[in-house]
């Protein structure tokens, strides 16, 4: 449908499709939220992993560690979302543009 809207028109179709890759993007980064799982390695403990791998730092790291990381996907899914409107937005003037006409 969105490649009707573009009317033929060659610079309008890549429009299209770089909103349509950005829409991916930003469906990939909402997906790359990080999972509970993120301390599974610190299952093969050695003798130098004492102070990383101990249940305390484990306790107190790991939710500041998710929550900037869930942060950070989340402000990129943000920015991929409006990297994505501001590309389509000229196709949907002109489909705007031809409706009228």
């Amino acid at each position: 449908m969105a490649l009707y809207l573009a009317g033929g028109r060659p610079d309008l179709k890549l429009r299209v499709w770089g909103s349509l890759v950005l829409l991916l993007l930003a469906k990939v980064a909402t997906l790359a939220v990080p999972s509970p799982s993120m301390g599974d390695r610190c299952a093969g403990r050695d003798a130098g992993c004492a102070l990383r791998c101990s249940w305390l730092t484990w306790a107190l790291a790991a939710p500041i560690m998710m929550t900037v990381a869930y942060g950070g996907t989340r402000i990129l899914m943000a920015a991929l979302t409006q990297m994505r409107d501001g590309l389509f937005a000229k196709v949907a003037m002109h489909a705007v543009r031809r409706w009228r006409s």
